[in-house]
């Protein structure tokens, strides 16, 4: 190491021997990251994948917190991950190394339990957190609060910030770190905690941000410092039909010769056609042999079939051990499929966006794409996950259709460039809903006052926080979900105290619940779980395997069979998503338009209209002009007379506003608004479509929408046939 970096090593005492010895020399993200975190500041590293990230900040989190001489005999520092599976990765990474330090390491979530010995860092999701706040008060005999179980957390980690960003989960966050803040500063105030100070230092990781000034500031608070580290590993396509295989995106390349190497492979087409193709990527370069394949696909029936399929098509050709990787399947299935593809020589794993962040599933040659994602963001995490140890990304890119083509090329140039794709932030006021509940029951049996719960927004949103937890406390009060008693103080209604005497009130996902288990006769094991009442065929594909179907008690029992081939597969009842302002850019884009460009054409008899505005504006310009969607171009084209009419849309502002807010309050799920949002007013159900969707943006998006005409025998003309196909 050069002696600069073996001075910030030296400044982490016995914590940096411990963390850096692998390291010839540190990381420019370590060496940027080290003397702030040092000095207590609160800081969002943004830097590419495989950047040592996890060592930059956790490293000096330890050291500045073991330097305060407190006992390790509390939770002192928080880790936050947004899925069990990243838990359970920081878990393995982090454990051994804690213990040489003398410290522990622990982890809490639906799947693992903290023991009796508390550790000194606590790996969690935000739903356990959100539970532990509730649920985890210490009381005396004589039934007063005597502490809780994190009053002692001096600093917090929050991995994977960006998945984060403008979500339920993310305002749930703000509101856990508040209601984190508040506990130490009573627990100080009591003398229950050896601490000295109020505040709790914030870190947080992302590889992927479009903003990474915007996301601190939301997520770090006011006077966080962003670290960003720029960089990235070459990305190479793969092209079969050209001499090089695997050659650059370079700065010469354009939309056209990009979309020429996303192979194309129709809707209709077979699974053995997806599987032919992902064979010959694996085995063609004998350079650079493709040992481990990542294949990403759109959905978790999918990723059954073609599991399945790819499994039976490889055994004749080489000995590649083939995995499944979806939401639905149970944790044992997902977690034997990560360790699988890690142990295996040769091995292709199949997934869905579970695998989009960064689980540790060992070294990846290759990543395909089965359609892109919903925006470059996606892509750039799936594609982060190729080439860690050569240095290089190599990607094969696979459409379904022509639409998926097209955008995906547009995505691979900004990918090229490291560019994501804009966020809009809106505050969804349906987590206030749920964290006023979930302060309520962490409270004594007595209640809450409504100035505490007041005060707590406040502290969250400050410009209308207030404001805004009085109107929620009211409207739960009337449905009878909570009552206010002597003195101001809200306790459960008898609705909500059964609810939330179970364990599922502590989230903020939509469409969560785990429904039927689908179980294997023969072990017992559980395999997946389907939406209750879901429809089963007699014969279906799970995980790569086949499988014959009979009905249990209040579970689907299955029998494993011998059928090659896909045998179809379950519908796991959750339905396509709406089609992103992101994707609709990056198909107009790829069509080689630009993203102001209205497109008139005329298809098979009728006239079309191609505006690339996404679902939510579709809905709204057919409300408003009385076109209609096209079957197979939802949330990019209309048919009728939409172009005559763009221009008077503006000169009704208040029309306009009144038709949004009616369109999104009938399909709330275009904007993921979190699970408690019917329980809102209306007034701040609206404020959140507002935020999500102003009715000023829509208006500036018709303002400046570019008519073109296209007509028979053009070249986009017949770009534009093949979506109709």
């Amino acid at each position: 190491m050069a002696e600069d970096d073996r001075s910030l090593v030296k400044a982490l005492g016995r914590v940096g021997p411990v963390f850096f010895r692998a390291f010839s020399e540190l990381r420019p993200s370590q060496r940027a990251a080290i003397p702030p975190v040092l000095a207590g500041r609160n800081i969002l590293l943004a830097c590419p994948t495989a950047s040592g990230k996890t060592e930059a900040l956790f490293a000096p989190l330890i050291a500045r917190v073991l330097e305060s001489r407190f006992e390790t005999d509390q939770i002192r520092v928080l880790a936050i991950a947004p899925t069990r599976a990243l838990v359970n990765d920081l878990y393995a990474r982090l454990a051994r190394t804690l213990e040489e330090i003398g410290i522990a390491c622990g982890r809490q979530t639906s799947d693992h339990r903290l023991g009796a010995k508390l550790p000194f860092l606590l790996i969690t999701t935000p739903e356990s957190l959100d539970s532990m706040l509730a649920r985890r008060t210490l009381y005396g005999t004589d039934g007063k609060p005597e502490g809780h179980l994190l009053q002692g957390v001096e600093a917090v980690f929050i991995d994977e910030a960006h998945l984060f960003d403008n979500t339920a989960r993310g305002d749930q966050l703000l509101w856990l770190l508040a209601r984190l803040r508040r506990l130490k500063h009573g627990s100080l105030h009591v003398g229950a905690t050896a601490s000295h100070s109020p505040s709790i230092q914030i870190c947080a990781a992302s590889a992927t941000v479009s903003s990474p000034e915007h996301l601190a500031l939301r997520l770090l608070g006011p006077g966080a410092t962003v670290v960003a580290v720029p960089g990235g590993r070459e990305l190479l396509v793969y092209d079969g039909n050209a001499v090089d295989l695997w050659s650059p995106i370079s700065d010469e390349d354009t939309i056209d010769t990009v979309v020429a190497r996303v192979a194309i492979s129709g809707e209709g087409a077979s699974l053995e056609a997806l599987a032919e193709f992902a064979w010959q990527a694996m085995s063609r370069d004998e350079a650079r042999p493709v040992r481990k394949m990542l294949v990403f696909v759109p959905s978790r029936s999918l990723c059954d079939e073609l599991s399945t399929v790819l499994r039976h098509f490889l055994q004749s050709r080489r000995q590649v051990a083939v995995f499944a990787h979806h939401g639905s399947l149970d944790k044992g299935i997902r977690e034997a499929a990560e360790q699988g593809f890690g142990a295996a020589r040769d091995a292709l794993l199949v997934a869905t966006s579970t695998l989009e962040v960064g689980v540790d599933i060992g070294d990846v040659d290759v990543v395909a794409l089965v359609g892109p994602p919903a925006d470059t963001n996606g892509l750039l995490q799936r594609i982060g996950r190729s080439g860690r140890r050569l240095g290089i990304t190599r990607v094969v890119a696979l459409a379904r259709s022509p639409m998926d083509r097209f955008a995906m090329a547009s995505m691979l140039l900004a990918a090229r460039d490291g560019l994501c794709d804009p966020v809009r932030y809106g505050r969804r006021w349906s987590v206030c809903v749920q964290q006023i509940a979930s302060f309520v029951r962490q409270g004594p049996s007595a209640g809450r006052r409504v100035s505490d719960v007041v005060a707590l927004a406040a502290q969250v949103w400050p410009e209308d926080g207030a404001e805004g937890a009085k109107l929620v406390v009211d409207h739960l009060v009337v449905q009878g979900l909570l009552d206010i008693g002597h003195g101001g103080r809200v306790t459960f209604g008898e609705d909500w105290q059964l609810a939330w005497d179970g364990m599922g009130m502590h989230g903020n996902i939509d469409g969560a619940a785990a429904g039927t288990p689908v179980v294997d006769a023969v072990t017992g094991e559980t395999l997946a779980h389907i939406p209750a009442g879901s429809r089963v065929p007699d014969r279906i594909s799970i995980a790569g395997a086949n499988w014959t179907v009979k009905q249990g008690n209040g579970e689907i029992l299955l029998q494993g069979s011998d059928a090659r081939g896909s045998q179809g597969a379950i519908r796991y009842g959750s339905r396509k998503g709406p089609v992103s302002r992101a994707f609709a850019r990056h198909l107009a884009l790829g069509l080689g338009l630009t993203d102001r460009d209205l497109v008139c054409y005329s298809h098979g008899g009728e006239s079309l209209v191609l505006h690339f505005g996404g679902s939510v504006y579709e809905r709204v310009l057919s409300a408003l002009t009385g076109a209609q969607p096209v079957a197979g171009l939802g949330g990019i084209a209309v048919r009728g007379p939409l172009r005559h009419d763009l221009s008077d849309l503006c000169s009704d502002a208040r029309r306009v506003e009144a038709v949004l807010m009616s369109c999104l309050d009938d399909s709330p799920s275009l904007v993921a608004p979190g699970p408690m949002h019917r329980l809102l007013p209306a007034s701040l159900r609206n404020s959140t479509f507002r935020e999500l969707m102003p009715s000023d943006d829509f208006l500036e998006w018709v303002r400046n929408r570019h008519v073109v005409e296209v007509a028979a025998g053009q070249p986009l003309a017949s770009r534009l046939a093949s979506l109709m196909t």
